[in-house]
């Protein structure tokens, strides 16, 4: 089997494992290779680096967490549930003193956050309250509240690129305005040391006027920090999936599967 149709196969047992993980079933590397044994070693150590940075994502959700919490600080009443991923909730909320709808993004781990948990939490509100681009989805707010913390943003009244993707084709014009939109927000972002590490079409807004928006560096970090476990599979670049030190290049890789799939 020639190299790149190895690699083909190699992603594609690593988004099953990652599928089966997260309905509960443990799958081992030999168990996925058993059609492809050729690819057992670096489907073994791809899973051996995922797991060995799991710590976020081994919290269990709960389903009472999908009923609208109460009233946040006195002053945002969250109603409706926009949005869920693997680490936090996010709640369209009404904001009660400048009476406008905020987007609420809440962690999901059962009992709270614990330290080193608060610490993510907090350190994605600062790299994205220290972001000024009209591109990059705005932070208005943050708040601690014992082990809970919540992070308040602007509210893109309008769908993701993944929705939009689904309901029709983008001609060839659409997808380099989009590649171009993306790359001037993440250029701006890399010259203020962040690298987003997580660019796929959910984190990609499409607001009411057709604007493209960036959001969610809930797993942003200068260059250089080590990889975690909070990817997603399709999008990630090499470097990622073994564990290795990401840089610039990691949101270059992501943004260009996002274009070829488009």
């Amino acid at each position: 089997m020639e190299a790149s149709q190895t690699g083909d196969t190699v992603l594609a047992l690593l988004e099953r494992w990652e599928c089966l993980r997260e309905q509960g079933t443990e799958v081992s590397a030999e168990e996925l290779c058993q059609e492809h044994p050729e690819c057992l070693l670096p489907v073994r150590r791809a899973i051996e680096a995922l797991k060995a940075v799991s710590t976020v994502l081994e919290a269990k959700t709960v389903d009472q967490e999908d009923a609208p919490p109460g009233v946040i600080s006195g002053r945002y009443t969250p109603h409706r549930l926009l949005g869920r991923g693997g680490f936090g909730r996010v709640w369209v909320a009404f904001d009660e003193e400048l009476r406008r709808e905020v987007a609420i993004k809440t962690p999901m781990v059962r009992g709270g956050l614990a330290g080193p948990l608060m610490d993510l939490f907090l350190a994605e509100a600062r790299c994205v309250a220290g972001l000024r681009h009209p591109g990059i989805v705005p932070v208005h707010d943050v708040i601690r509240d014992g082990d809970r913390c919540h992070i308040v943003s602007e509210f893109i009244d309008g769908q993701d690129l993944a929705r939009a993707a689904r309901q029709k084709r983008f001609s060839q014009a659409e997808i380099i305005a989009i590649g171009m939109r993306v790359a001037e927000v993440l250029e701006y972002a890399h010259q203020q040391g962040i690298v987003h590490r997580d660019i796929k079409p959910s984190n990609l807004l499409i607001d009411g006027q057709g604007r493209l928006r960036v959001c969610d560096f809930g797993i942003a970090g200068v260059p250089g920090a080590q990889g975690d476990r909070r990817l997603t599979l399709a999008y990630a670049s090499p470097e990622r999936l073994d564990n290795e030190r990401v840089d610039l290049r990691s949101d270059i890789w992501s943004l260009g599967v996002v274009l070829f799939e488009l």
